[in-house]
C-alpha cells in the first residue's frame, strides 16, 4: 500500500471517529434546545444530506452550494433572537 493510501485510510478513520463524536454531541445538545432551534438544525442537515446524495457532484461543490444557500437564511434566523 502506498504512503498516500495509508495516510488516506488513517484520515478516513479519523473522519469516521469525529463524525460519530459529532452525532453523539448533537443528540445531547439538541435534547435541551427549543423546538424551533431543533427544526432549524434539522432543515440544515436535511438540505446537506440532499446535496450529498447527488453523487455526480463533487463534495467540494456540494459544500459550496450548501454554504451559499444557507448562510443568509441562517444568519437571519439566528440574528432574530
Amino acid at each position: 500500500m502506498s504512503e498516500d493510501a495509508k495516510l488516506k485510510k488513517q484520515v478516513l478513520r479519523q473522519v469516521a471517529e469525529t463524525h460519530q463524536h459529532y452525532c453523539s454531541i448533537m443528540e445531547e445538545r439538541l435534547a435541551d434546545e427549543p423546538l424551533a432551534d431543533v427544526e432549524l438544525y434539522f432543515g440544515l442537515v436535511a438540505k446537506l444530506v440532499g446535496k450529498l446524495e447527488d453523487r455526480d457532484k463533487p463534495l467540494r461543490a456540494a459544500a459550496q452550494e450548501m454554504v451559499a444557500e444557507s448562510a443568509a437564511s441562517l444568519m437571519s434566523q439566528l440574528g432574530g433572537r
